[in-house]
């Protein structure tokens, strides 16, 4: 089994142990007890820059789509706006 496969294995038997539905506090209670399960405590600065580094990346991606919608959107609006002045 390589890495990834690993990596995925784990996050899925992760999932099915989470709740449904979690809190701010609830997330951050997993978050510790997960560092302080595998005694990661030491390495909290590292995991912490990751964690902000994917999130950031993940919130940055969701923007970016948002942004390219308004912009098709926009052009749309536009052409459209272009085609009917065109034709009187």
């Amino acid at each position: 089994m390589g890495k990834q496969e690993k990596v995925n294995a784990m996050m899925h038997k992760i999932a099915e142990a989470l709740p449904d539905e979690s809190s701010p506090e609830l997330t951050a209670i997993m978050l510790i007890n997960i560092v302080l399960l595998y005694e990661q405590e030491h390495n909290w600065p590292e995991i912490m820059l990751a964690i902000n580094s994917g999130l950031t990346d993940h919130l940055c991606a969701g923007i970016e789509e948002k942004e390219d919608a308004a912009v098709r959107a926009a052009n749309e609006f536009m052409s459209g706006i272009l085609g009917k002045r065109h034709l009187h």
